[in-house]
């Protein structure tokens, strides 16, 4: 999970030294085929982040398939709605093949 209010709360030496540990972290995650997941780590209201805000950031972190993290949750949910509309879905975690 990479955590983009982590980021902006710190300062100086600080924010590069995360900065440099997450980019190379996302580089070691692509070459194992691990999931990537960005989220801007909101605690209130203010914290929140707009998508392209996320989206940016993580094209800087040097993720290549940038979008992806954001639009699987999505892709679930259309997925399930689906099932429900042929009768598969019976609850969270249980569809009929």
């Amino acid at each position: 999970l990479v955590d983009f209010n982590l980021i902006l709360k710190s300062k100086g030496n600080r924010r590069s030294k995360i900065l440099a540990k997450l980019s190379k972290s996302c580089e070691i995650a692509q070459k194992k085929g691990m999931p990537i997941i960005i989220g801007s780590g909101a605690t209130n209201f203010y914290e929140l982040r707009a998508l392209s805000n996320l989206l940016a950031f993580s094209k800087f972190l040097g993720i290549r398939e940038y979008k992806k993290p954001f639009y699987f949750a999505q892709r679930e949910i259309i997925r399930r709605e689906e099932a429900k509309e042929k009768g598969k879905y019976i609850m969270p975690g249980v569809v009929v093949e």
